[in-house]
């Protein structure tokens, strides 16, 4: 039991990192804005800066 719970473990610490810094860079490339508190997650769409308002 200790094992599958030590596998289980290694796997999210390998696994978590890479994915939030691509999560990251595709919000950055995106024009994406996160926000994010102990109560909610918000991905809002953030204007280009050349487009008239």
């Amino acid at each position: 039991m200790a094992a599958r719970s030590l596998r289980a473990t290694l796997l999210l610490a390998v696994v978590v990192p890479p994915t939030v810094v691509a999560v990251a860079a595709v919000l950055k490339a995106g024009h994406w804005k996160l926000y994010a508190d102990r109560y909610r997650i918000e991905i809002t769409g953030r204007p280009r800066p050349n487009c008239p308002r």
